[in-house]
């Protein structure tokens, strides 16, 4: 019970900062790009503490950070739209539960997650071929889109989706995943290779079992069999993980004695999950709504606005986000419910 009520205090504390965090980057940290002449496209990196606090915390902490920023955000730094408007602190509340519901659905099934990718593409090309399309084509709101603008701008979107359809086919693919442990052949060769390393520094190590791990996703047959790789076709999936784990001695010494990850850490296909489906439900669907019940702006043309800055700013902020990550992984972000208190507070 202690436990259980020491990590809960963790939770709090966490995302009570990743929501003053989210306030910091919502209302004053913001890249315009230009689209016609003027600032139209908004790219902000607001959500990240907010799929972090849901990660991290649970989809109660992740809810509570995203609709408690929107409301401090709302009252405390009020900008040009007025009135509190409750529908944006939902889609935030939102934003706070997904990551952690996708994750708890499609944990450690990559091909399920890449096809569950694709299908939400197509949701995209959906929604703009059934919308934004018709109404353009009616003239229902100032785009001027002609036949040839309206063909090009279909031809987009295809292209986004076959994409985005690409890049989870191949992040998804075994050598992205989290596999088994490397083979007895690889950890004692790996062993022996970090011994005759003794004299070197740490530095020295992790780059010459990096080259070792390039080697092998090259398929370089000399590397191949210095690691003592007997199956080819593993060769760059092992050669990914030793690439991964070059970056820390731990690891390595980890890694050869055949244990499991001790860290929990999301890979680049799960974040950029997660932020694709944001996008396309809360930050355009439902966004759009909003926009249409406040402000009375045609539904075609929310989604229409919401999916362009959505396609603009996706593969920044899924980079962003996945490079925030990786450091913040290692010192034990996602694993609160595993953090023991020491002994000088277990006695207190």
């Amino acid at each position: 019970m202690r436990r259980h009520a020491y990590s809960e205090i963790l939770k709090i504390a966490l995302a009570a900062v990743l929501m003053c965090l989210y306030v910091i980057l919502n209302r004053f940290v913001s890249i315009y790009l230009p689209l016609g002449g003027m600032p139209s496209v908004r790219i902000g990196f607001s959500s990240v503490p907010i799929v972090f606090a849901s990660l991290a915390c649970g989809p109660i902490w992740g809810a509570v950070a995203g609709a408690g920023g929107d409301l401090i955000g709302a009252f405390a730094f009020p900008n040009g739209s007025g009135a509190y408007l409750y529908g944006y602190t939902i889609d935030q509340a939102l934003l706070g539960i997904i990551p952690w519901v996708l994750m708890r659905i499609f944990k450690g099934h990559r091909r399920a997650l890449g096809a569950f990718d694709i299908l939400v593409s197509l949701l995209g090309i959906g929604a703009f071929f059934g919308l934004v399309i018709p109404d353009a084509a009616e003239g229902k709101y100032q785009i001027p889109l002609d036949l040839g603008g309206r063909i090009g701008l279909g031809v987009g979107v295809v292209a986004l989706a076959l994409i985005s359809g690409g890049l989870t086919v191949f992040f998804s693919r075994r050598m992205f995943g989290e596999g088994d442990d490397l083979p007895l052949r690889v950890r004692q060769a790996l062993k022996g290779r970090i011994r005759g390393l003794s004299g070197c520094s740490n530095k020295e190590i992790k780059r010459a079992i990096r080259r070792d791990g390039l080697g092998l996703m090259r398929l370089d047959l000399n590397a191949i069999a210095s690691c003592g790789v007997d199956d080819i076709s593993k060769s760059r999936n092992i050669g990914w993980k030793l690439f991964k784990a070059s970056f820390s001695i731990h690891e390595l010494k980890h890694i050869y004695v055949g244990g499991k990850p001790e860290k929990k850490v999301f890979s680049f296909l799960d974040i950029y999950s997660i932020l694709l489906f944001e996008m396309i439900t809360v930050k355009t669907l439902l966004l759009a709504f909003w926009g249409q019940l406040y402000f009375s702006i045609p539904y075609a043309y929310g989604v229409f606005s919401d999916l362009l800055t959505g396609i603009i700013s996706l593969p920044i902020l899924a980079v962003v986000t996945y490079a925030v990550m990786l450091p913040l992984a290692n010192l034990g972000l996602f694993d609160l419910d595993s953090i023991k208190r020491s002994k000088r507070g277990r006695k207190r």
